[in-house]
Formats: C-alpha cells, structure tokens, sequence
C-alpha cells in the first residue's frame, strides 16, 4: 500500500538540518539521502516499492530509459507525494531529470551552493538537449549566471544570494580603515596528494592537485611580500574544520620566514563572521570570497590559472576585460599591488556605488533569506 504520511517537502541528496530547519519546516519534510547507496542498494529499494510500479506505470518507462538511480528517486516522489522537491546540490545533473516526469503539480526548485563553472563542474562536456533537463526555480547567488544556464536546462533563474550568508547579519560597513590595516587571504587547500590528479583537460592531459596549489601559494607569498613591506597585517582563514592542523602546517611549510596567523574554521558560520572584521579579503575563486562581496566587504580576485577555460576568474560568466579594478586574470606582484592599493584608496561613497552592480550580478544579500522563503511558501508552526 502506499505510504499514509504525504510530504509537503521532498529534499534531494542530504542537507545540513541546522540549515534547513531555517527554511522548511522539518516535520513536513523527507530527506532522501543517496551518498552511500550503489546499483545493489538502489534495487533493494526498488524492490520495496514494487507495488507502484503497478500503479504508476511510469515507472516501468523510467527504468528502462533512466536506469536505477532516477528510477528511484521518482519512486520516492511518488510514493510521498510532496508539493515541493528541493535540492542544495545544483550542480547534480541527474536533478534535472525527473521534472518531466511530473508536470505543473510538483515543483522542483534547486538552491546554488557554490560557484559554477565549466571546467570540472555542471557545464563541463554537458551533453543533453535543453528539453531533457528542467526545473521550476533555480535560486542563484547573483543574475550572471541565468542566461548561460538557461542554454542547457530549462528552468527560471531568482537571484537570492547565498542561503548560508544571509543566515548571518552583516556587519555594518565602516567608512574608515582603523589603525593597521587587516588582511584576509580566504584559503582554498584541500587534503590531497599532490601527485593525484585533479582533472583532466579536453585534450587529455592530466592537472594535478600541486597544479591547483600553487597557483595559490603564488599568490599568498607575493601578497606576504607585499604586507611586510607595506606593514599591513595578513591573516588566513582555513577551510578545512577536521583537518586544521595539517591546513596550517601546509601553509607555515610554504611561508617561512613569513607567517603570520591561521584563523581556523570552527564551525559553519564563523567564517562569515571572521571576514567581516577585516579591511581586505583576498581570493583565488572561492565561494566565500564572492559571499564577502555580499556583505559590502572590499575584496580583492585572482583567476586560478590552471582551467583550460576562461571561466575561474572573476564574474564568470559574464564577458568582462581580463583586469578590473579589484580583479585581475594574471597573478604577478605588480597586480597584488595595484589591486590592493585600489582597494584602500577607494572612499566608501564611490565602493558603495561599485557594490550596487557588482552584487546584483554576482552575490545579493537578503538577510533571513526572506526572497527564498517566499518562493518555498514558507510555513513554519
């Protein structure tokens, strides 16, 4: 028989609760949660809900055309019924897949998680038709991104921000530097093997994990150069919560002579509340640098030089010049001093007015995720 509790929300892949509990109300919510399962596990639980397949027919045509893992997940679908199938793993494919086997009833609405690109993410060699992925809403950090992912998936594209950063409330932006001014180089480091291949180019050669790193500790040792003889002060953020002390090993081995201090990540939110005490953030193409965008801080990109694409730089992908004020595509010491330099001598009114174009392409910040909650039909009792 068919399951007697119907869900008002049917989440894809797992979310983190805390969060979720923000948005949805929990108690009319089913998480499926697929991370562990393989092609056995997948057709235990098929078996299990065998009897819809009689009812719904669908399923069969599912199955033979999608194979086991859609074919599951529409079981899912069907068997509790929601209003609403949601998901923060946007950059899954296979989402895409099911809104058509469901019609107007259903909505299915993805949440942006992280920066997009081409190379080694959603867009890279991505090889269905238009009509063969769609989605009601795709909730996005800024509107850069919404003509170029209308190419490939049918679906209408809000802008919202970042659904973890409007959590927090920003600290209001002060008009003046105070004192020594602070630095924050935002991390990107990865617990890897260097030798161990990271990505493969299209004509087949292969990008190790040394090649995306160094690209970043180019960078923080011109910007430690630069702070030393500048007297600035320069901290990093880790990213890294379980493994901190080898994320900051690695970096004391890479700056010797120079280090100076290593914020540690302690939880989900710290870091939004970490960059908001400081003057300057620095990035090499990192969510959080486009979050500290959001929340009015001066930020300061480099592209990472190792995609075969130009999409790792700045307002991807949007057709912007190679050099801006507070970006730029080469990562030299004379471009770490022209944009930092940039960045202090730009007055608040004129940052302010920067701001108003920059986020509205790039990262909004709606506070309590207000503009997300309405499309959600928030309920919360």
């Amino acid at each position: 028989m068919l399951n007697s509790k119907n869900y008002k929300y049917l989440v894809y892949d797992d979310f983190d609760k805390e969060i979720l509990s923000t948005l949805i109300n929990l108690d009319q919510t089913k998480i499926i949660d697929f991370r562990n399962f393989n092609k056995f596990k997948y057709l235990i639980e098929l078996f299990k809900s065998f009897h819809l397949f009689f009812l719904h027919k669908i399923l069969i045509k599912i199955l033979f055309v999608e194979g086991f893992f859609i074919t599951y997940i529409c079981s899912e679908i069907v068997k509790y019924n929601p209003k609403i199938v949601l998901t923060s793993t946007d950059n899954d494919l296979r989402f895409y897949k099911l809104k058509k086997y469901f019609g107007a009833r259903i909505k299915f609405m993805a949440i942006q998680n992280g920066l997009r690109s081409k190379f080694h993410d959603i867009f890279d060699n991505i090889n269905y038709n238009k009509s063969e992925l769609s989605a009601d809403y795709y909730f996005s950090f800024g509107s850069s991104i919404a003509q170029y992912m209308k190419k490939f998936i049918d679906v209408k594209v809000i802008p919202v921000g970042s659904f973890k950063s409007n959590l927090i409330l920003k600290k209001k932006y002060e008009k003046k530097f105070k004192k020594k001014i602070k630095i924050l180089y935002i991390s990107t480091f990865r617990s890897r093997k260097i030798d161990q291949i990271f990505e493969k180019r299209p004509d087949g050669k292969a990008i190790y994990w040394k090649d995306f790193i160094n690209s970043e500790i180019k960078l923080l040792k011109l910007l430690n150069k630069f702070c030393d003889e500048s007297n600035y002060s320069l901290s990093i953020l880790g990213t890294l919560r379980k493994e901190h002390r080898k994320e900051k090993n690695f970096y004391s081995k890479n700056l010797i002579g120079g280090y100076r201090n290593f914020i540690k990540k302690t939880n989900k939110f710290n870091n939004y509340k970490v960059i908001d005490n400081f003057d300057i953030i620095v990035t090499s193409e990192s969510t959080l640098g486009y979050e500290a965008l959001g929340r009015d801080k001066k930020v300061a990109f480099f592209k990472k030089q190792i995609t075969p694409y130009n999409d790792w730089q700045y307002g991807w992908p949007l057709n912007l010049k190679n050099k801006g004020l507070f970006y730029s595509d080469l990562i030299s010491y004379a471009e770490v001093k022209r944009i930092i330099n940039n960045l202090i001598s730009t007055d608040s009114s004129k940052w302010k007015s920067i701001l108003i174009k920059e986020k509205r392409a790039n990262m909004i910040y709606d506070y309590k995720n207000c503009k997300l909650k309405k499309y959600l039909n928030y309920e919360k009792n």
